[in-house]
C-alpha cells in the first residue's frame, strides 16, 4: 500500500514530533505563540504547542465554546482564571471548561505547553504572546 492511500494518522507524514525538541528549537530561536499544530486535514482535534516566552504573558481573555486540556512541556508559570491562580510546570495538568476566561503568565524560564481540544472549524486565534487569545 502507498503512503498516500493510507488512512489519516497511519502515513509517516503524520506521525508526531517529540515536543521536548519541539520546545527546544522554539526556545533556542525565540519564538512565541504556536509553535507547532497538528495539521491533518481529517483530524477531528486541534492541539498546539504553544509558547509563552520568558516575562511575557497571554493576555486574559474568554476561552472557545470548547473544552481545553492543557500539558506543561516545559518551563513555568501560573495558569490565571476567575476561579484563582494555578502554578504550571513540566507534567501538571489543567482542564479549561469551555468559555472559561483564562490568563497564561510565563515564569523566567518560559512556559512551553500543548493544548488539546475538539476541532473548531471556525479556527482559533492563535496571536503572539501578550497580544491576544490562544487555547
Amino acid at each position: 500500500m502507498n503512503e498516500d492511500s493510507r488512512p489519516p494518522g497511519d502515513r509517516a507524514a503524520d506521525r508526531l514530533p517529540d515536543t521536548s525538541d519541539i520546545a527546544a528549537r522554539s526556545r533556542q530561536g525565540g519564538q512565541g505563540g504556536a509553535v507547532w499544530k497538528l495539521t491533518d486535514p481529517h483530524r477531528q482535534l486541534d492541539a498546539n504547542v504553544v509558547a509563552v516566552l520568558p516575562g511575557e504573558s497571554i493576555a486574559r481573555h474568554l476561552g472557545p465554546d470548547l473544552d481545553v486540556l492543557i500539558h506543561v512541556i516545559e518551563g513555568t508559570g501560573e495558569l490565571r482564571t476567575e476561579h484563582g491562580t494555578t502554578p504550571l510546570f513540566p507534567g501538571a495538568l489543567a482542564w479549561l471548561p469551555r468559555r472559561t476566561e483564562r490568563e497564561f503568565v510565563a515564569g523566567g524560564d518560559g512556559l512551553w505547553y500543548l493544548s488539546v481540544h475538539q476541532r473548531n472549524r471556525g479556527g482559533l486565534a492563535i496571536a503572539a504572546s501578550g497580544t491576544g487569545a490562544m487555547s
